[in-house]
């Protein structure tokens, strides 16, 4: 009986957050840039409002003897703060060059300004971005 009842109650929950997230629309943000973090939507990072100083990239580099790397940096004039990271991590650097321009990023920085992380995303909150 308690495992139909948890059964029960995990299966509402699921129901209620799935309907609840199901209307949700993106609100844009500013980039938020620490030592440890960015995250931002590439689209939004310079048109909000009269915020003309948040920036948020990426790039890629590779040289004929060497391997390839990639460059994060982005700064938020909410935080006053440019955090930038670099790695040669193959499934990072694959990750990277297959980017778009619409993309979501969410970045952890170790204290050596190496990419411990990237977490890319696109949903269908974000509105898509004009000329």
């Amino acid at each position: 009986m308690k495992r139909i009842l948890v059964t029960a109650c995990s299966a509402a929950a699921v129901v209620v957050a799935a309907t609840a997230y199901a209307g949700s629309k993106w609100t844009p943000n500013p980039v938020y840039a620490s030592a440890t973090r960015i995250v931002g939507n590439i689209p939004d990072s310079r048109t909000l409002g009269n915020n003309t100083t948040d920036y948020l990239g990426y790039r890629t580099h590779a040289f004929n003897n060497a391997d390839p790397y990639i460059q994060i940096s982005g700064y938020s004039q909410r935080t006053g703060i440019l955090a930038a990271c670099v790695s040669s991590d193959p499934r990072l650097v694959h990750l990277v060059e297959s980017l778009n321009n619409d993309v979501n990023l969410i970045v952890d920085i170790d204290p050596s300004g190496q990419c411990t992380h990237v977490s890319a995303y696109n949903t269908s909150e974000t509105p898509p971005k004009t000329p």
